[in-house]
């Protein structure tokens, strides 16, 4: 029998998943009423300036499928329990991923500072980084990494089968070469979603560039703009998603929150007539004239 083959069958930013935060008291979660949340902005905009972090979550999601075939009995590395997550090793050499290919999360970054209190912005530097091959073990990851232990929770089939065998939900070594021996000789399909929630702080350098990555001199502010321009998913398997951020503060106030998938072309990111629009609609949104939902935040 052939060995389990894996491919990826959809891919997709999940738009209903781009959902803004800022932040209320320490929190980047506001629940209520229209009402209470429009006054908890207010508040918000009166007396928290220059606090806290702001930006979106969004969702990558996507379904892979496995034929049946065997599964090549090989130990996972030791240190698999304390990163928490897959290695490269053990897929290559236990379900044949060849046709999904590497995770890519690719980032490119661009900054942009001012003297003026926001009247000129002046483009500071460039960072290009794929985030995942760079730090695969971050906690955006997880889930991709640990995508097998999701399918024990998904399957009932194989929820009902580990019960059986007296086996947990993948929490060991042992338990995931289960999942994985499962999943090999059944075949069906694994649903995985990876969830980013790219911010940036209204002042100094925390949450700037991201990980690894550093804040340009004149950033390090509570006034700047940050854009990112996301190409991330599977290039083997042929298949990419786009998004296009753009966060910028003056004076630790928020001026523009926006996160729009497909991304869009850098010339139109730097194109002031557009900044201006989406400053009235970031001003109008954070006063509550409109819901902050998908919906309004992704409209150019």
């Amino acid at each position: 029998m052939a060995d389990a083959k894996v491919t990826l069958k959809t891919l997709a930013i999940n738009s209903k998943t781009i959902v803004p935060y800022v932040p209320l008291n320490g929190k980047t979660t506001v629940k209520g009423t229209p009402e209470e949340i429009n006054k908890k902005l207010d508040d918000y905009l009166k007396n928290d300036k220059g606090k806290g972090v702001f930006g979106h979550n969004f969702n990558l999601e996507g379904e892979l499928t496995i034929t049946k075939g065997s599964l090549v009995k090989n130990p996972l590395k030791s240190d698999w329990f304390k990163t928490n997550h897959l290695t490269d090793y053990y897929l290559e050499k236990c379900v044949d991923e060849s046709g999904v290919g590497q995770l890519q999360w690719n980032e490119s970054i661009e900054w942009y500072s001012t003297k003026d209190q926001g009247k000129t912005w002046k483009f500071e530097v460039k960072q290009d980084k794929d985030m995942y091959g760079f730090k695969p073990g971050s906690q955006t990851y997880r889930d991709w990494n640990a995508r097998y232990v999701a399918a024990a929770y998904d399957q009932w089939k194989l929820g009902a089968e580990m019960k059986k065998a007296n086996v947990g939900m993948g929490k060991t070594a042992d338990e995931m070469k289960f999942v994985m021996d499962w999943l090999a000789k059944n075949g069906g399909t694994l649903k995985f979603a990876i969830t980013d929630v790219p911010g940036m702080g209204q002042g100094g350098m925390g949450a700037g560039s991201g990980s690894g990555l550093e804040t340009p001199k004149d950033c390090q502010g509570n006034t700047r703009r940050r854009v990112i321009h996301f190409n991330v998913g599977f290039p083997k398997a042929g298949k990419m998603c786009t998004a296009t951020q753009i966060l910028e503060a003056v004076d630790g106030k928020i001026m523009i929150m926006k996160l729009m998938s497909p991304a869009l072309p850098p010339d139109v990111t730097k194109d002031e007539k557009m900044l201006e629009n989406w400053r009235k609609d970031t001003d109008a949104m954070l006063k509550g004239q409109f819901p902050a939902n998908a919906a309004m935040l992704t409209k150019v």
